[in-house]
């Protein structure tokens, strides 16, 4: 299906498991409300194609907190209009578990090792530690209970040495919207100041691709990184950058030195720990639209601030700057966008010597709904034990004796299946232990 259009719920610092002091009621009442203010926009607008979470799902990067994030986020997609495994997510310092990072000396003396680097060997520093093995990687085991909640979306890292996710949306007949899920947090601990945080080059340097539009989405604004300098310059290949992290809400256009024009997009906190007027719940919508006429194709940004009103207890439109307006508009540069044929109205039916030509469409990979379905409910309602099981059972595991972390092994299975033939088997060994109201007829029986 060919689409002009997609719109997303664009959230940002839920921070399951914050609450203390009696704030637990305040704040699950709030989300209780961001869920109905979802369906109440996707009934006058229209329904959201998935939902962006950039960081801070967890308080403290704990797997019964993030049971409860994907209770909610399952209730929000539902509200939302949108599939419940179409929710794209990067991790935020918060998604980090420190108790494993104090018991970790290693950890520790690789965060101090690549923060020590000198601008000239940061990289060089960075991909060293990255290219220690899986099974005994000291950065990894802070993030295991985020990467495992993380896979059930299917942007778990694709691997230690490139752990930026891609996830394109075709728009219209030749482009594509590609979503960019950067890691912030290979260094995070409870050192993390401002202007300490590394991004690495094995994530900023942006592929330039025709007719593609690069968004990234990444939790730490760019202040906070080290390599900032190196990375502003590779990261304007990508028009739109989303950031959470700082708890505001808004937007900026940044213009660097060649002309080039930048829009950095601020989503606010869902629950933020200050819980005061000066810092209420938050969080967007987004659409991004193709408009104009072919050949002369452009994008164009909609955003609807939505925020708490302590008086109304209830989310409402956030009215600063908009005057008369319901959203804020944007024209994104698309300067890969290549021009667009014109198709002829009602062309006669060509003859047996004549041809027709189309205008050519762009060539990718079709996302597999059907695939990123059944690895949502293989994460999410199957234990590690009871996913080894059916794994084995289809004889896709790695056949190593130095095995990675868990998370990539069985990532490896999964896509062996898919090679192999066996998602109809997998599909049924899965939905065994999916709710009878969650179920769904097995796809891969065609």
């Amino acid at each position: 299906m060919i689409k002009d259009f997609y719109r997303f719920i664009h959230l940002s610092d839920i921070h399951f498991g914050q609450e203390k002091n009696g704030t637990i009621v305040i704040h699950e009442d709030a989300r209780k409300k961001l869920i109905n203010d979802c369906a109440e926009f996707a009934s006058v607008n229209g329904p959201a194609d998935g939902i962006l979470v950039v960081g801070d799902i967890a308080y403290a990067g704990q797997p019964d907190e993030y049971k409860k994030a994907a209770e909610w986020l399952k209730a929000v997609a539902k509200a939302g209009g949108c599939e419940e495994f179409s929710v794209r997510t990067i991790p935020g310092n918060h998604d980090i578990d420190r108790d494993k990072i104090k018991t970790n000396v290693y950890c520790r003396n690789a965060h101090t090792e690549i923060r020590g680097a000198n601008l000239a060997h940061l990289d060089g520093k960075l991909e060293e530690h990255l290219a220690v093995a899986e099974e005994s990687n000291a950065l990894l085991p802070k993030v295991s209970a985020y990467r495992e909640f993380a896979s059930r979306f299917d942007c778990d890292f694709p691997s230690l040495k490139k752990p930026c996710w891609s996830k394109d949306y075709r728009l219209g007949r030749q482009f594509v919207l590609r979503f960019l899920g950067m890691n912030s947090v290979q260094v995070c601990d409870g050192d993390d100041t401002e202007g300490n945080m590394v991004l690495g080059n094995n994530q900023y340097v942006i592929d330039e691709d025709s007719n593609v539009v690069p968004i990234a989405m990444i939790h730490h604004p760019l202040t906070w990184f080290k390599d900032k300098a190196k990375a502003k310059t590779y990261l304007h290949r990508a028009p739109i950058l989303l950031f959470g992290h700082e708890h505001t809400q808004g937007f900026e256009k940044v213009e660097n030195q060649h002309g080039q024009t930048q829009l950095h997009v601020f989503s606010g906190a869902v629950n933020p720990p200050e819980g005061s007027p000066e810092y209420p719940f938050r969080y967007n919508w987004l659409e991004f639209r193709l408009v104009g006429e072919p050949p002369a194709r452009k994008l164009s940004l909609s955003l609807w601030p939505k925020v708490w009103s302590f008086q109304e207890t209830k989310y409402v439109l956030d009215r600063q700057g908009l005057v008369e307006k319901q959203f804020h508009t944007f024209d994104v540069p698309c300067p890969k966008f290549e021009p667009e044929a014109v198709v002829a109205a009602a062309p006669a039916p060509a003859g047996p010597d004549e041809s027709c030509e189309l205008p050519r469409e762009v060539t990718m990979q079709e996302p597999d709904r059907d695939f990123e379905r059944l690895k949502y409910y293989f994460w999410t309602y199957l234990g590690w034990q009871e996913r080894v099981k059916a794994l084995s059972s289809l004889d896709v595991l790695p056949s190593t004796i130095t095995q990675p972390q868990p998370q990539t092994l069985e990532h490896l299975a999964l896509r062996a299946a898919q090679q192999k033939g066996r998602l109809r088997e997998l599909w049924d060994m899965t939905m065994a232990f999916v709710p009878p109201e969650d179920q769904a007829p097995n796809p891969f029986t065609k």
